[in-house]
């Protein structure tokens, strides 16, 4: 049994000690595997455990800002009139085709989903950086420190138009237009607001319904917009009664409008609306790096002084064509009103959110303004070195210490002190026993010796009877021996003899 000193998972070593069915063998058996357990556990609980820890670092990453000079100086574009084609910028074809997807695709989803679950606190906050170079970040960095960042919000004022026109611009567009007369000195001035409609006159003047949500645009540069409703039907001209709003009552303007051919219900005309700009501030953002290989703002600090920036969706009112899903009227309003429209009162004055209204505007002005640099950054032509800039964050580095594995160590322990307790109820056993009161070691040659003494007449008969194999192993299976003491000439021994036998002579 000495290869079984270190234990041993051995199928068919474990069943031979089995087959000896007494309660020594049978405790062997057990204490050769226990043995095993407890040697194979105590030599794997130690291990080395992989662990990162954060280390500052001055330079994290460098990040591409959300600049372009050629989009600076297209200052032109931002007005209230939208270009006449997608080729502004300076972009490229798979530019202009990049572009025109982002903004359809904004304005689409705006809809559908109003920008509540975008903005935190009703203001857009966004790293002043593109989203390629944001994702180059290697993933070792689990954050970055201090970056760049704007915030972007929306204010509002009730404001009534002292007249408001749409008319057809050309043969695929048309334009409505509210204007304001401001005292200037030594007369009145106009503050004209335009909203680009991409699609004939004739397309509102046939609409069956009777509400029309628009975005106009100041037109020297849209950094104000006038958020407005205008709805037709009868007796409205003299109807004084205002619409509420979460900016206050909206008073509304009503005016004919048969001299632009409108006819039936449309004759007459009422317009309402909230007057709009944009708010900048300058901060700085602290940003986690999740496992999503996204990235969070953990916190931010941002400048008290605000700057009124124009609005980057003014442009594409008419030159992409677009018309908002289930919308009777092409272009930008109907997209960002139909989301902060109640569809359930609709023919109702009220049933316009004017909030959502402006906050939809707001989170479509900030995408279109990202998408705007982003699509240019991809011109890699276009860049300047000022474009691009380091930060500081905390990366992480990789270290390994040595470990142990509690639930492995605890079977070890109780495979070991289960070994213990076999050999200890061995012992015990053996004690008892003739061969320990007497220190007769019984090895393997004294059990040869001993064997061919006590079990001779039956080795005799199996060698006779030429068995073969498989007959003597069934005979050593069925044979049980035991030691006995004899008297031979006077002196006591210990003989073995056989207890029972199924030898078939």
């Amino acid at each position: 049994m000495s290869v079984s000193s270190r234990g041993s998972y051995d199928i068919f070593h474990l069943n031979a000690l089995r087959k000896g069915r007494t309660y020594r063998l049978g405790m062997l058996a057990g204490l050769v595997l226990f043995s095993a357990i407890a040697r194979s556990a105590l030599s794997n609980i130690i291990a080395y455990e992989a662990y990162s820890e954060p280390r500052f670092a001055s330079t994290a990453g460098s990040l591409r800002s959300l600049t372009d000079l050629a989009v600076q100086q297209g200052t032109r574009f931002l007005t209230g009139s939208s270009a006449t084609d997608t080729a502004i910028f300076q972009y490229r074809i798979e530019q202009q085709s990049a572009i025109a997807n982002r903004i359809t695709g904004l304005l689409t989803g705006l809809s559908f989903s109003n920008a509540t679950s975008h903005l935190t606190e009703e203001a857009y906050v966004h790293v002043n950086a593109t989203t390629v170079s944001m994702s180059n970040i290697t993933s070792n960095v689990s954050a970055l420190i201090n970056v760049p960042g704007y915030r972007l919000t929306v204010d509002c004022i009730p404001d009534t138009p002292d007249i408001f026109t749409v008319l057809s611009s050309s043969e695929s567009a048309s334009e409505m237009t509210a204007v304001w007369n401001v005292m200037v000195e030594g007369g009145f001035t106009a503050n004209i607001f335009k909203a680009g409609i991409p699609g004939s006159l004739s397309e509102m003047q046939s609409a069956y319904n009777e509400q029309y949500p628009f975005a106009a645009y100041y037109e020297q540069n849209a950094t104000q917009v006038f958020l407005s409703i205008v709805y037709s039907g009868f007796g409205l001209l003299n109807d004084t009664v205002s619409v509420p709003s979460a900016y206050g009552d909206l008073h509304t303007l009503s005016q004919n409008m048969t001299g632009t051919k409108f006819t039936g219900t449309k004759q007459t005309m009422k317009i309402w609306g909230v007057r709009c700009w944009l708010n900048r501030q300058e901060g700085v953002l602290n940003l986690t790096h999740l496992p999503s290989m996204e990235w969070r703002i953990d916190n931010s600090s941002f400048s008290h002084a605000k700057t009124r920036v124009p609005s980057y969706i003014a442009p594409w009112q008419t030159n992409l064509m677009y018309r908002a899903p289930q919308s009777t009227v092409a272009g930008i309003g109907p997209a960002l009103a139909r989301s902060a429209t109640n569809q359930s009162a609709l023919g109702s004055t009220n049933n316009v959110d004017f909030k959502m209204f402006a906050l939809n505007y707001l989170y479509a002005s900030a995408e279109a303004e990202r998408a705007v640099f982003e699509v240019a950054a991809t011109n890699s032509s276009r860049d300047r070195p000022g474009d691009f800039f380091n930060v500081t964050g905390l990366v992480n580095e990789e270290h390994y210490r040595i470990t142990y594995i509690p639930i492995i160590l605890l079977v070890g322990i109780i495979a070991m002190l289960l070994a213990a307790s076999t050999v200890s109820a061995m012992a015990v056993y053996a004690s008892k026993t003739k061969s320990a009161r007497t220190f007769r070691e019984v090895n393997a040659l004294r059990l040869l010796v001993d064997g061919a003494g006590g079990l001779g007449p039956e080795i005799k008969i199996i060698t006779d009877a030429g068995l073969g194999s498989g007959e003597v192993e069934k005979w050593a299976d069925e044979c049980m021996v035991e030691y006995v003491n004899v008297v031979v000439e006077g002196e006591p021994r210990v003989r073995l003899r056989s207890i029972g036998s199924s030898v078939d002579g």
